[in-house]
């Protein structure tokens, strides 16, 4: 299987500076919200990460349904320690289903779910990286960083005008 040299030239291929600074400069992008956001998302995986017991063996919730609630209950925490800090998020729907989508196909399928474990730091790192302002990104980092960028704004904005208090 071929990869075109402009497909690998969007995963690979760093921009410079400036470059990503102009983007960020246009989509309306900040530090403070982008190491906000970067927070939330490192609070959130950590909490996800030490809090997961495994799937048991129970005669009232399903293997799915466990990791649900789990899911559920670490996004939620994470929401209410930000909101006790002043910062509050109003309509997460699509951020929040964005993340479950993410735990669901990446740490919950992971063998070794420990912290230390190579999945984990990988997935870790690769959250780190993607919300540290001014590190090495490429087109395709940009991107992906704009579209979680834009979720997390909208939910902060809150277009409903209701706070999550969960």
């Amino acid at each position: 299987m071929s990869r075109s040299p402009e497909f690998i030239n969007y995963v690979k291929t760093p921009l410079a500076p400036q470059v990503i600074q102009t983007v960020f400069n246009s989509k309306g992008v900040t530090y403070e919200k982008t190491k906000l956001f970067g927070d939330l998302i490192n609070t959130f995986m950590l909490r996800t990460v030490n809090t997961y017991l495994g799937a048991i063996e129970s005669n009232i919730f399903t293997k799915t349904q466990q990791r649900d609630n789990h899911f559920r209950w670490c996004w939620n925490q994470t929401i209410l320690d930000f909101n006790k800090e002043g910062i509050n998020f109003y309509d997460d729907n699509k951020v929040r289903e964005y993340f479950k989508e993410v735990t669901t196909k990446s740490f919950y399928t992971f063998t070794d779910k420990s912290k230390s474990g190579a999945p984990v730091l990988h997935a870790l790192n690769l959250w780190y990286k993607l919300f540290t302002y001014d590190g090495i990104k490429s087109q395709m980092d940009v991107d992906g960083f704009l579209d979680i960028y834009g979720l997390f704004d909208e939910a902060l904005k809150g277009k409903s005008g209701k706070r999550l208090d969960l």
